[in-house]
């Protein structure tokens, strides 16, 4: 017995060196399988971040495989497979003018004005308004938003019609006017009608420049809306109404002009709105003016 006693000693021994250091490897490996499974979360959320900004909130499937190829955990794979496994949507962003769909006076008179590549929120808003989507964009001034709306409306408009097809909202006179010179000078091919429809001026003037045809009009709320009632300014055709600077119009205490307007507009307008910041006034009149809309 002694001698089978000591026989085991080493064994024991043995097991016990082999047991601790089994503990210190599932240890490290425990830590190396979580900081690489922090590492593979962050790179995953970083992609669907990333993909969100764009949009579309469409997600790149060949990164996610790539995700799933990579990753060692079974329920971070399973997740990987779900999101992949998900219809993909096209990217709708163009990175041109000329991969925009436009009709080709509207792309002179693009080039003409001096534009030679999209802004980056031209690249993405773009074609989503001429699509027929109601969108809703946050943009500072200087990134090109007034150009984004004005070649989707110049896109969309009839021509061979002198009807008002297109109404454009915003806080102040001179931005409605400028608004106005742009739609004319990239329009300039297009033999465009657009009128600037705003306080301070006579309203005779308004008048006969309505009762002339205008496809487009640029205006601040309160002489619109004065138009409108006076039945000067026909809404029968107009098919988009673009809100540009939601947020001034609102300081501005124009909200149930907005309303009014709305109103008059036809059923299923598609409707446009461009502001710096996004109130909850502002997010509470999108829920009553639009239907599924994009943020960009």
């Amino acid at each position: 017995m002694p001698r089978i006693s000591s026989s085991l000693r080493p064994i024991s021994s043995k097991v016990g060196a082999t047991s601790t250091s089994s503990e210190v490897s599932n240890s490290t490996f425990d830590k190396s399988s979580a900081v690489g499974s922090i590492c593979f979360l962050l790179r995953a959320a970083a992609i669907v971040l990333n993909d969100w900004a764009s949009s579309v909130h469409s997600f790149t499937s060949t990164q996610w495989q790539q995700l799933v190829k990579e990753s060692r955990s079974s329920p971070l794979r399973k997740i990987c497979r779900t999101w992949s496994s998900r219809p993909q949507r096209r990217l709708m962003w163009a990175p041109t003018f000329d991969d925009m769909g436009l009709r080709e006076e509207l792309i002179r008179g693009i080039y003409a004005y001096g534009f030679e590549k999209p802004s980056a929120i031209q690249q993405r808003a773009i074609k989503q308004i001429i699509k027929g989507r109601d969108v809703i964009a946050q943009a500072q001034s200087g990134t090109g938003k007034t150009a984004t709306f004005s070649i989707s409306v110049l896109q969309g408009l009839n021509t061979t019609i002198r009807e008002t097809q297109a109404l454009i909202l915003s806080p102040t006179r001179e931005l409605a006017s400028q608004i106005q010179k742009v739609i004319l000078a990239l329009g300039d091919y297009m033999n465009v009608q657009c009128h600037a429809c705003i306080g301070g001026t006579n309203v005779g003037e308004d008048i006969r420049k309505l009762d002339y045809g205008q496809h487009v009009v640029s205006g601040t709320p309160g002489r619109v809306f004065d138009m409108i009632r006076r039945r000067n300014l026909r809404t029968r055709s107009i098919r988009m109404l673009v809100l540009d600077e939601a947020d001034e119009m609102l300081n501005k205490g124009f909200k149930e002009q907005l309303y009014d307007i709305y109103r008059y507009l036809p059923p299923g307008a598609q409707v446009v709105l461009l502001s710096a910041t996004l109130p909850h006034e502002i997010l509470e009149m999108t829920s009553k003016f639009m239907t599924n809309p994009i943020r960009i």
